[in-house]
């Protein structure tokens, strides 16, 4: 379970932080290279930004990606409020670079939009 949502108190954004990623290369170096790593958090890697698939997730995806890269993973998230599965091989603009412009690029592992459920 990672911590993907950055306050300033003012407002939010998605990030998980040095701190978090050096948990993860920690924990992940005690769990055996060919068992699933399951990764959890609110703001994804990637996702909608104003109804287009793309890099609307955590600024620091492709850092994540460099820790799991050749692993077996699977990314459950909930930040958007649609029901979403990105499967391994789509082509989601710029999602490792954050930027729409690099063209598509084909995801190396799913990962699961579960809706955002919320009173506000």
């Amino acid at each position: 379970m990672l911590n993907s949502v950055k306050w300033n108190g003012k407002d939010y954004r998605g990030k998980l932080g040095e701190r978090q990623r050096q948990w993860l290369a920690n924990d992940l170096s005690v769990v055996p290279e060919d068992q699933l790593v399951v990764l959890n958090m609110h703001i994804g890697l990637f996702g909608w930004h104003d109804g287009v698939k793309g890099p609307a997730g955590i600024s620091d995806c492709r850092k994540l990606y460099e820790f799991v890269e050749g692993r077996d993973v699977l990314a459950l998230v909930c930040h958007s409020h649609v029901v979403e599965l990105f499967e391994t091989g789509d082509n989601v603009p710029g999602w490792r670079h954050r930027i729409p412009e690099s063209g598509s690029e084909p995801l190396p592992f799913p990962q699961v939009h579960v809706e955002a459920v919320c009173g506000g």
